[in-house]
């Protein structure tokens, strides 16, 4: 089980340990990848300068060829990089989902008594999948597109340092805007997550209790109540989703400007006879491999917000203390002669006591009866003796 000093997705991290050597390959699989197109764009440039103005038939065919071959290697590459990290990111999910089940069933019923059914559904199910959405997908988009995009960066500066100086013009407000949608998202999708839990929860409530809630005529209380949440998770939603609207057309508008501005300092360089045209349709070529990545980055930004804040509740499960535990010094139970004994015995559910110093003893083979009211401890009891609870005294 990951160690708590791991917080939001970096508690995945441990999961990852055994999987280096796998994963070192996937990310020599990916870079190769990455760095397919952009030499595609080299080539593009050169067929045009070298290949197409310059008459050179030969050279064209060989630069088409050869442009061909990389695109067919980065299909092959970019197909067994999405493939090997699905399938390490499923492996992650089926690990995480049964060490929490472990963990689960290893907690004592005063946990279950503490938390709602449907809270703890909720962990298992909706929240693994935010993770498992992520670890899936987002996973390969988010390894594949940033190493496409530092490659492009690395391409557009080879081709011409020039227009790589001019394209980083927008770099000043994207960070502005990136770092101001990272604050409000954090808090937006962690509001979404907590919504959609209470929803699940309730749901899960109410269906596990309907008969309940038939018996006592409670139908209209239960739907108002449900009708409460899960406004409140379209609401919540909808201000996730107005930070969205404002930040990915931001960031796509910072594309268009970058492209104006090196095919403007392009026809510059040109006309000066400082440039050729092949080295401009490269270059804005190489800025939709940047902005085309920093796009779906920008998109698997929110995805990886709603995972954080699910992985924080899975978190809150796999942290809760197993309070049913030998202590250090204790003894071995020995051959069972059938006796019981419960010595000034104290039991309290959290603030509310229950039992105020039992002391009972049975003889193997003898047979007692609990009387008495309705909450008045039988039932505690009898878990008590089954170790389903530890006394508190």
């Amino acid at each position: 089980m990951p160690h708590r000093e791991h917080t939001g997705l970096s508690r995945l991290f441990p999961y990852a340990l055994d999987k280096r050597a796998r994963l070192a390959l996937i990310g020599m699989l990916a870079a190769l990848s990455a760095a397919a197109p952009v030499i595609g764009w080299h080539l593009v440039g050169d067929a045009i300068d070298n290949g197409i103005r310059g008459d050179d038939e030969d050279r064209l065919l060989l630069v088409v060829l050869a442009y061909v071959g990389v695109n067919a290697a980065a299909w092959i590459l970019g197909t067994a990089t999405w493939l090997s990290l699905a399938g390490v990111g499923q492996r992650v999910v089926l690990e995480l989902r049964r060490d929490l089940f472990d963990h689960l069933t290893s907690l004592s019923l005063r946990y279950f008594s503490q938390q709602k059914a449907g809270w703890i559904i909720a962990r298992l199910t909706s929240d693994v999948d935010a993770l498992s959405d992520v670890l899936n997908q987002g996973l390969t988009t988010l390894v594949v597109n940033t190493l496409t995009l530092l490659a492009a960066i690395g391409g557009l500066f080879l081709l011409d340092w020039r227009l790589g100086l001019v394209a980083l013009c927008v770099l000043p407000p994207g960070i502005v805007v990136t770092r101001w949608f990272q604050r409000r998202s954090h808090v937006a999708f962690t509001d979404v997550r907590t919504k959609i839990a209470g929803v699940t929860a309730q749901l899960a409530e109410s269906v596990s209790g309907m008969a309940v809630i038939q018996a006592f005529n409670r139908e209209r209380a239960f739907q108002a109540e449900f009708e409460g949440m899960n406004e409140a998770n379209r609401q919540a939603n909808v201000v996730a989703q107005r930070l969205s609207s404002v930040f990915f057309p931001a960031i796509e508008f910072l594309g268009v400007v970058a492209t104006g501005a090196v095919l403007w300092a392009g026809a510059y360089f040109i006309n000066g006879g400082t440039m050729e045209i092949g080295t401009v349709v490269a270059a804005v070529g190489l800025l939709a491999l940047v902005f085309q990545p920093l796009q779906e980055l920008s998109e698997l930004y929110g995805q990886v917000q709603a995972a954080n804040a699910a992985m924080d509740k899975i978190s809150s499960v796999l942290d809760a203390e197993i309070d049913i535990a030998d202590a250090p010094d204790a003894r071995p139970l020995g051959r069972i002669d059938g006796r019981l004994e419960l010595d000034r015995v104290t039991f309290a559910y959290g603030e509310d006591p229950v039992l105020h110093g039992i002391e009972i003893e049975i003889p193997a083979g003898g047979c007692i009866a609990l009387v008495g009211e309705s909450g008045g401890g039988k039932s505690t009891m009898a878990k008590l003796i089954a170790r389903f609870y530890d006394p508190a005294a």
